[in-house]
């Protein structure tokens, strides 16, 4: 599609960069989802590329001018020509280490490292003694420390990196060379925000304790502690390649505005008000049907009850922590159902029955001011809104739509980072079984059920007040926890 463009655009560049890039947008124009990333007017998403999509997997790497040293582990990892092995002999991007440290059965050898602007691999291999076994769920219990010139880069005062984060596990692109429960390979991938400079700095790894993952359960296998030690090399500034021409990405006609080209990464600087402009066409394009409209929902789990229904629990984001350090929930348990073809999920019948005490409103607000749980019951009309602490909910257009702008103040050092990644504003879709809302509030989470399992909308709150303000709603009802019977204000008995 752009081979012929880009040879004209950029003949400085490999041949095999526009074989990588024609395959790098076929990929992203059958892509599900929408990633939103950018930062200083560097653009990515599903029709927009960048480094981190050009070099999944650390594949091939063309246009380097420079490497180190090969061995088989790394020749099969990133599968390099023979040209390119040729011409990257005395870089530093590249370094064989051979630490190996042992600790109660279990050698751990830090093998390579490679790096770049922007991220750092460390390769293990592992070996275990004969009364050792690992299998493909083994890993490390945490990256406990990770030092940059002796100092941990998750300290408070640390700010060099911006963003940044670290994960270790199994190497999965050499998962045919782990049958072996006695050897297995793994690496530690470290990435953060491109403006820092990782040359020449001295990097510490220590990775603890050897354990075994199964169904959500970790079990200590040895434990120990691994410690690794070395002095990275110099990286070199990007060749940049001024372009200022349009571009077709996928129907989209957006100015390149110039190519940065390291020896493992590309990046392509986008005009940002095009880049935007698509981002905005896409996203009016994506429809979502899922398990929850609050969009704070995660990692869902799934069981079993006693009378063999199928429920659904899962975590809710916290885009910061509570005053006491806690950060992470969990939803009720939801129970499953399938209606016409479509999954529902309403609130398990266990959980209803624990709210039956019934409120009048002056109670339902001293229980929010004691941020105990409460549960509101009403029957929508259209434009009505309800007001529960500053959370506001709305029904307009047969749509319910929630606002929680005024119950989550976010700021710069949250875990999320921006305070633009975080969504303040929800909608579902138009409803077809009714108006009827069932709400269950707790100190830091609202779930909303409408009409008992049309749809759910979970969200995550903070400072959440006490008042109550309701406007064109038909009935409305206030529930805690006891076994009395509800009955509705207004509503004869």
């Amino acid at each position: 599609m752009l081979e012929n463009k880009w040879n004209n655009i950029a003949p400085e560049v490999p041949q095999d960069f526009h074989e990588k890039f024609e395959e790098t947008l076929r990929h992203i124009e059958q892509a599900d989802a929408v990633d939103k990333k950018y930062k200083r007017k560097r653009f990515s998403g599903r029709l927009l590329i960048a480094a981190a999509v050009i070099c999944t997997g650390m594949g091939v790497t063309v246009a380097a001018k420079e490497f180190f040293k090969w061995n088989d582990h790394l020749l099969k990892r990133l599968e390099p020509s023979e040209e390119q092995q040729e011409t990257m002999q005395e870089s530093n991007y590249i370094q064989n280490i051979d630490q190996s440290v042992t600790q109660k059965g279990v050698t751990v050898t830090l093998t390579d490292s490679i790096q770049d602007q922007g991220f750092l691999y460390a390769f293990f291999e592992v070996k275990t003694e004969d009364s050792i076994s690992m299998t493909d769920h083994t890993s490390f219990e945490e990256m406990t420390h990770f030092k940059i010139d002796g100092k941990e880069v998750y300290a408070v005062d640390d700010n060099r990196f911006g963003s940044f984060n670290t994960g270790v596990g199994q190497d999965m692109l050499l998962k045919t060379d782990q049958n072996s429960t006695h050897l297995k390979y793994f690496n530690a991938c470290i990435s953060y925000d491109g403006d820092y400079d990782l040359s020449n700095k001295t990097v510490e790894i220590t990775l603890k304790n050897l354990t075994e993952e199964e169904d959500y359960d970790t079990t200590v296998i040895t434990d120990g502690t691994w410690d690794f030690k070395w002095t990275l090399g110099a990286v070199k500034p990007p060749t940049t390649l001024e372009v200022n021409r349009k571009c077709d990405f996928g129907g989209y006609e957006i100015t390149v505005k110039k190519m940065e080209v390291t020896p493992l990464l590309w990046s392509l600087y986008l005009d940002y008000d095009e880049a935007m402009k698509v981002y905005e066409d896409e996203k009016n394009k994506f429809e979502y049907t899922g398990t929850d409209y609050g969009m704070d929902l995660y990692a869902p789990q799934s069981t079993l009850d006693e009378k063999g229904r199928r429920i659904v629990m899962a975590w809710m984001r916290m885009p910061r922590p509570l005053a006491d350090g806690r950060i992470g929930m969990l939803t009720f348990p939801r129970l499953v159902r399938q209606k016409e073809g479509d999954l529902r999920f309403g609130l398990h019948p266990a959980v209803e029955r624990l709210f039956t005490r019934v409120l009048q409103k002056k109670q339902a607000e001293d229980v929010l001011r004691d941020q105990r749980p409460l549960k509101i019951s009403l029957d929508l009309l259209e434009g009505a809104h309800i007001d529960i602490g500053g959370y506001v909910i709305r029904f307009y257009q047969e749509k319910v739509y929630t606002d929680r702008s005024k119950v989550l103040a976010i700021e710069r050092a949250d875990l999320f980072g921006e305070e633009a990644q975080v969504g303040k504003e929800f909608c579902t879709p138009i409803l077809q079984d009714g108006r009827h809302l069932d709400i269950y509030v707790d100190a830091n989470i609202i779930e909303i059920y409408v009409n008992q399992d049309e749809y759910v909308l979970s969200n995550i709150v903070y400072d959440l007040g006490s008042q109550i303000l309701a406007q064109d709603v038909e009935k409305i009802a206030y529930f805690g926890l006891d076994t009395e019977e509800p009955v509705y204000e207004g509503e004869k008995k």
